[in-house]
């Protein structure tokens, strides 16, 4: 039995389509609600200082911790940027950060502290390593990962670190719909 070279091409280029798509990362893109009952915090203080370590920062405010933000993806790679939204829909703050490996570096108005972070694929894992800085000193710094676990959650993990601090989260979110 013979096979066609017609069928031989159409396999070909089937399997030349489907690895491209896999080489594609996922896109975060969409509006995504927190599941607080599914998500996890804790810290843990450290036993030594770091001599002439930079004071660590204000804790989080009571009303932040209890209500976890709801995000808004806009996602084009390499391009990507994350509001965080109010419960009634305003944006407190907005990240924005390039999946490239290249270094971004942002302030907020009004604020003191410079953010500087380098984003890049890891799989299917978004992972992005940032610092603030005040005045030149690392205040805090960290590692995001933000994962698709399907079509419709997304688990974002974080891992922190202070001249007092350790501190990791993992929160899970629900697309909007």
């Amino acid at each position: 039995m013979r096979t066609s070279p017609i069928f031989l091409l159409l396999v070909l280029l089937l399997g030349l389509a489907g690895a491209a798509a896999a080489a594609l990362p996922p896109s975060l893109a969409g509006t995504w609600i927190p599941d607080p009952a599914a998500s996890t915090r804790s810290k843990e203080l450290k036993q030594v200082v770091q001599p002439g370590a930079p004071p660590a920062p204000p804790a989080v405010s009571a009303a932040i911790r209890d209500q976890l933000p709801t995000l808004r993806i806009a996602h084009s790679e390499p391009r990507l940027t994350i509001e965080y939204l109010n419960p009634d829909g305003s944006v407190i703050s907005t990240t924005e950060t390039t999946t490239d490996g290249k270094e971004n570096a942002s302030t907020r108005p009004g604020e003191t502290l410079l953010r500087k972070s380098v984003s890049g694929w890891d799989g299917n894992v978004l992972k992005t390593t940032w610092k603030l800085e005040q005045n030149g000193a690392v205040v805090i710094s960290g590692v995001d990962r933000r994962e698709l676990t399907s079509p419709d959650t997304l688990v974002v993990t974080t891992t922190t670190e202070d001249s007092k601090s350790r501190s990791r989260s993992v929160i899970l979110y629900h697309r909007g719909k």
